[in-house]
């Protein structure tokens, strides 16, 4: 399962879930009392991070203040956002972050909008929307003169309407509109219509394969790769004649296998490794692929 977790120690195995997952973490501020998956947050972080795993559960906007941060999505497509940087993230996407310090933090302001008000802002633009050919994971524009004035004066109205949700809903939807409002290719709203409607099927064996020590669940896969869950059941035992769970039990066993082969571990801290939290569980499916308990097989390479 994806972890909701709120902490600066970060290993392939935890995943952090946005926006909930950063707002009790230290140096990120909420602006205002968040609504639903909306919401503004503030971030300032001093130290370097390094392969920062996260996953989005709603749309997200950042405007980039100080720092270089490097974004990798789940098939290695990368995008450097710098100073004065907006960058468009989608939702229910698994994204990594890397950020190093040298001698400037990392400060950025964070938008997070969820279904309902991008509707609001949809709704009332005139212009006839299409899916694009090939749709983005992400992308970046510079800002302006009139974005840069925006995020200046956020933090003062922040704090004198810091208990309002409706004014949160107001001060997004002005950023959209001036982001909008300068945007002629309407690239914005291409962005957010195809993010809100469509989701690509992605390779599921590929995300398998990649994510499988990151103990996600088969309805994270299944949403990591477009699909509902029956969906993903139904596509996954059509194409591969197995079960996606099957699938994913053969992929933590021939990992164990490999570690108890090369690796100094104890059978708990592997089976642990793999997301199993009841050890017995972990050693009844490694017998039942192999024949042998994990025990036995480290003691046949002592």
């Amino acid at each position: 399962m994806i972890k909701n977790e709120n902490t600066f120690t970060y290993s392939s195995h935890e995943t952090l879930i946005l926006p909930h997952g950063l707002k009790t973490m230290p140096k990120v501020k909420s602006l205002f009392p968040f609504k639903k998956n909306t919401g503004i947050l503030h971030k300032c972080i001093n130290e370097n991070l390094i392969n920062v795993e996260f996953y989005t559960q709603s749309h997200v906007i950042i405007y980039n203040i100080a720092g270089i941060e490097t974004i990798t999505s789940y098939d290695c497509k990368s995008i450097e956002i710098k100073e004065k940087d907006l960058l468009f993230l989608p939702k229910d996407n698994y994204l990594i972050s890397d950020f190093i310090k040298n001698n400037k933090q990392l400060e950025a302001y964070m938008f997070f909008l969820d279904e309902d008000i991008i509707e609001t802002f949809l709704s009332k633009q005139k212009k006839v929307r299409h899916s694009p050919k090939n749709k983005e994971i992400f992308y970046k524009m510079p800002s302006n003169l009139t974005i840069d004035e925006y995020i200046k004066t956020l933090k003062n109205t922040s704090k004198t309407m810091q208990h309002s949700s409706d004014f949160l809903e107001i001060k997004i939807l002005e950023l959209l509109y001036l982001i909008d409002n300068t945007d002629t290719h309407k690239r914005l709203q291409d962005f957010l219509s195809y993010n809100n409607t469509y989701k690509d099927k992605r390779n599921i064996i590929s995300l398998m394969k990649r994510y499988y020590l990151n103990n996600f669940s088969i309805q994270d896969f299944a949403t990591l790769s477009g699909r509902s869950l029956s969906s993903f059941h139904r596509d996954f035992k059509t194409i591969y004649h197995t079960t996606p769970h099957q699938f994913l039990v053969n992929l933590k066993m021939q990992h164990a296998n490999k570690v108890l082969k090369e690796e100094n571990k104890t059978i708990s801290e592997i089976a642990s490794n793999l997301g199993y939290e009841n050890i017995s569980h972990f050693i009844k499916a490694y017998k039942n692929k192999y024949n042998i308990t994990p025990k036995q097989k480290q003691k046949n390479h002592l």
